[in-house]
């Protein structure tokens, strides 16, 4: 089983995606989104229990625990 990385946010399926293997319930993480041809977004899904990598519509999925984010002190060197 895989661990979801550092910085993904960890999500499962709640809605069934056409031609892929994934099915509702499948826990998993957002590696990414890409636009697809028909000019619609997807996220990039990897399932965490065999690490099957597919695109998935945004509505079919939940997100389960959202990434932390860490904050970055600006320094004056930066605002040059």
């Amino acid at each position: 089983m895989m661990q979801t990385p550092k910085g993904k946010s960890e999500v499962v399926m709640v809605g069934g995606q056409y031609q892929t293997p994934l099915k509702v319930g499948d826990k998993g993480y957002i590696d990414g989104y890409v636009q697809g041809a028909n000019n619609v977004p997807y996220c990039v899904f990897v399932r965490n229990r065999d690490g099957h990598v597919d695109f998935v519509n945004s509505y079919n999925i939940k997100a389960i625990q959202h990434c932390e984010l860490i904050a970055v002190p600006v320094t004056s060197e930066d605002e040059q």
